[in-house]
């Protein structure tokens, strides 16, 4: 742990009074924005920042026709919104939150996340993406009617060191990273020419489409993954979207929704009888849990559904919390070489096996654990992100408004093996893992030299 040691005099207060946001690396970013050749306006002269709140029934990743588009954290990333996983209200909920309800060319920002790296991204809403409304960890940021400023610079200057820097100094550090709407307000924003403010816009749209291509060669290699893993195991999945088919009683087997007897699946699990043995002979679902509100003072790392990566199949970070802050659904322990498999519909993608780093973190409910015993827990990853993993997990989910899988129904699923391929499937993910990797790398290598560029821009550097 590092010990910040400094000083202030009582005529430095402004108000605060933790000694995170008078640390001297702060004076750094004060001192640039001074050096500016251009006017600095706070940003609430310029937008309105509003956030949203969550409905007391929560949201649901199962779209109607009656529901509208919920973004979270998870989907504001660096100039992009991720709607890889996206969540649904009701369009009476939407409605009774019209205040922070998006349209073209909002400015949302992350303000209230794990770390520093969720809190401070941001991103823009694109044309025509429809209703949609925010939660309370997300501000909006709509441009005042007539400010003359672009909504793709302003995006992009809050992406720079001098705006991060803002942000991080007028955020709180306890618990979780977190700063309000008013505090969003008091970032100082640089106002240069409409020449300027098209530059840095220009330069912000060229740095989206080229993150934008990085993500379609993820998406892929992650198609070409799909169709390898099928033909090794001589497996063929149709796309057969039909919904008119027909089965009998003596086919039932205690389902009676009829998403369960579609053709697809049927001919999928027929593929797999021969091939392949149930989940529960490789693998074993540990249960081990704690109660961290029994003991209200000390900090555990809480691990939930925002912090697992479906692209590089890891955890991406944690919730440092103390046991009177922890959320009821925090009790599962896990373990490095465990597979996470979250137990709700329209996230099994996002499987992932723990780290090293993260052994001995605390689990929400709402994953599903399965240890592997004397296989590859890549090679277990491997099927079950894939076609035929996927395919069978789509298929066990139960329930009508939020579609669960539980932990009987994961251990049935079929896992197609051949012991004389486990080492090429392993290698296959090995190679699968490195260029999704790369790729992701090279999408953030984007965005972080388009902020520094920005920056030079602004500095008339």
């Amino acid at each position: 742990m590092t010990t910040t040691t400094f000083q202030i005099s009582s005529d430095e207060l402004q108000g605060r009074i933790d000694a995170y946001y008078y640390q001297p690396k702060f004076r750094h970013v004060q001192e640039e924005l001074g050096k500016s050749r251009w006017p600095l306006k706070p940003l609430n002269e310029i937008a309105t920042i509003v956030c949203g709140s969550t409905p007391k029934e929560g949201s649901s990743i199962a779209p109607s026709t009656d529901s509208v588009k919920f973004l979270k954290t998870i989907n504001v990333q660096d100039f992009t919104l991720n709607l890889g996983t996206l969540y649904y209200i009701s369009r009476v909920a939407h409605q009774r939150r019209a205040i922070s309800a998006l349209q073209e060319n909002d400015v949302l920002l992350n303000i209230i996340g794990a770390t520093l790296e969720v809190v401070g991204r941001v991103s823009i809403v694109p044309p025509e993406f429809g209703e949609a409304n925010i939660n309370q960890n997300i501000a909006r940021i709509r441009i005042k009617e007539g400010c003359d400023i672009n909504p793709f610079y302003l995006m992009g200057y809050l992406g720079t060191k001098l705006a991060q820097g803002q942000i991080e100094k007028l955020s709180r550090q306890a618990g979780q990273v977190n700063l309000n709407t008013k505090e969003v307000g008091l970032i100082l924003v640089p106002i240069p020419s409409t020449e300027v403010q098209k530059e840095v816009a220009s330069m912000v749209r060229k740095s989206c489409l080229d993150k934008e291509q990085y993500l379609m060669d993820i998406d892929s290699t992650i198609a070409k993954f799909d169709q390898e893993l099928l033909a090794k195991f001589g497996l063929t999945v149709n796309n057969d979207s039909s919904m008119i088919f027909s089965t009998t009683s003596d086919k039932l087997i205690g389902r009676i929704d009829a998403e369960y007897y579609r053709p697809i699946y049927r001919k999928l699990e027929s593929s797999l009888t021969s091939k392949g043995k149930p989940l529960s002979d490789l693998a074993e679902f540990p249960n081990e849990t704690i109660d961290p509100r029994k003991d209200p003072d000390k900090e555990f790392r809480y691990v939930e559904i925002e912090n697992l990566d479906d692209i590089t199949a890891s955890i991406n970070g944690y919730w440092l919390m103390t046991g009177r802050e922890a959320p009821s659904r925090a009790r599962l322990i896990i373990r490095s070489g465990d597979i996470i498999v979250p137990s709700l519909r329209g996230t099994f993608k996002k499987i992932v096996i723990v780290p090293s780093a993260f052994d001995g973190c605390v689990g929400t409910t709402g994953f599903l654990i399965l240890r592997p015993k004397q296989i590859d827990g890549r090679y277990l990853y491997a099927i079950l992100r894939s076609k035929i993993g996927q395919m069978q997990l789509e298929r066990a989910a139960t329930g009508a408004i939020m579609p669960t899988l539980t932990q009987s129904e994961l251990s049935r699923v079929l896992i197609p093996l051949d012991e004389t391929k486990v080492q090429e499937i392993v290698e296959i993910t090995d190679q699968f893992l490195n260029r999704i990797k790369y790729l992701k790398q090279r999408a953030e290598t984007v965005i972080l030299k388009a902020k520094e560029e920005i920056h030079n821009i602004i500095m008339g550097k």
